[in-house]
């Protein structure tokens, strides 16, 4: 379907296949960027630009944490959102309570986690290899920056869209 922003000008939206609380969750923050403005077309998406409500969940993350995403979304070769940052104790019992979260000992609770989703045609995509590349950017990025970082990918259970850094560097304060 297609929506008019207030400046007249028409945003087609793709409905993708809703087979999950998880992808309608995604779908429904992503039809509110279109809806409350701050959808700027695929160029929101493009991997050079985070969008303003990307930045916003920024608040409370540690600064390093911050200057590696930042820089891996200037430098990385596919587009990604930022959908998690820190998070309360209340928020992290909800995700461990509907099977999202394995504990409440979680690095969102400190500030020193993201967890990011990948975009692909201009949609989130869950597709595991589109999680080992925006991986690559995001420890390139690290590298870059001097900063260590770990994925959430590399553990028993993966989490691709996980990145934190770690304990032993970054204690919880």
């Amino acid at each position: 379907f297609t929506l008019t922003g207030t400046d007249n000008a028409n945003a087609t939206v793709y409905v993708p296949p809703l087979n999950t609380v998880e992808d309608m969750e995604v779908w429904r923050h992503e039809l509110r960027h279109a809806i409350e403005g701050d959808w700027h077309g695929r160029d929101a998406l493009s991997p050079s630009c985070l969008t303003a409500r990307c930045k916003k969940r920024f608040e409370g993350v540690h600064a390093d944490l911050v200057r590696v995403i930042e820089r891996a979304s200037r430098d990385a070769s596919a587009p990604f959102i930022v959908t998690c940052g820190l998070r309360t104790a209340a928020q992290q019992r909800v995700l461990v309570d509907m099977g999202k979260s394995r504990t409440m000992n979680s690095r969102h609770l400190t500030g020193h986690a993201v967890d990011l989703a990948a975009i692909e045609a201009g949609t989130v995509t869950w597709q595991w290899l589109a999680y080992e590349t925006l991986s690559g950017s995001v420890r390139h990025a690290a590298l870059l920056e001097g900063v260590p970082i770990t994925w959430g990918g590399e553990w028993g259970i993966r989490d691709g869209p996980h990145f934190e850094l770690p304990r032993e560097s970054y204690p919880d304060a």
